[in-house]
């Protein structure tokens, strides 16, 4: 983990550690989520995971990632998840409220993205940049999908 964040390129570190610790984490939380929702959620909800993991090699493929520090609001969305699981009834209900979460999760990583985007490309680190522009990419693409299958399901095309 970053000392301190003093200029620029200690604050594109400090985010890359962010993005780092995030992805970790959802990539090892989101799997049990899965498992207890339809088979078509859990199959969205999985493969998140997986471009997750991916994106955390990337990302740590791109910054020495040594230390980061816990990623609260990644920790946050996967903890009201879960509790969504123990609490909420297997069906639809349950799956809405994932659905929920996992866009809670997706909005909030391009926002983190977003800042990380505009430090890299101010500092001109090009491969930095083009790799967190894919991963922002992915994050609105894969939100509006759970946007399109949140609508399916509250009127009953899914």
């Amino acid at each position: 983990m970053s000392t301190g964040t003093s200029d620029l390129s200690a604050l594109l570190s400090t985010c890359l550690e962010d993005l780092y610790a995030g992805r970790c984490l959802a990539a090892e939380a989101l799997p049990p989520i899965g498992a207890s929702v339809g088979k078509q959620l859990s199959d969205a909800v999985n493969a998140i995971a997986q471009a997750y993991r991916d994106q955390a090699r990337d990302i740590g493929s791109l910054e020495d990632i040594v230390d980061p520090a816990d990623n609260l609001w990644m920790a946050g969305i996967m903890r009201d998840a879960r509790r969504d699981t123990e609490t909420i009834n297997a069906g639809a209900l349950r799956d809405i409220a994932i659905i929920g979460a996992v866009r809670k999760a997706l909005v909030a990583d391009e926002v983190s993205l977003e800042a990380a985007v505009a430090i890299a490309q101010r500092l001109e680190r090009h491969r930095v940049h083009d790799a967190l522009k894919a991963m922002q990419s992915y994050a609105r693409t894969t939100d509006d999908q759970f946007r399109d299958l949140l609508y399916a399901m509250t009127t009953g095309t899914a």
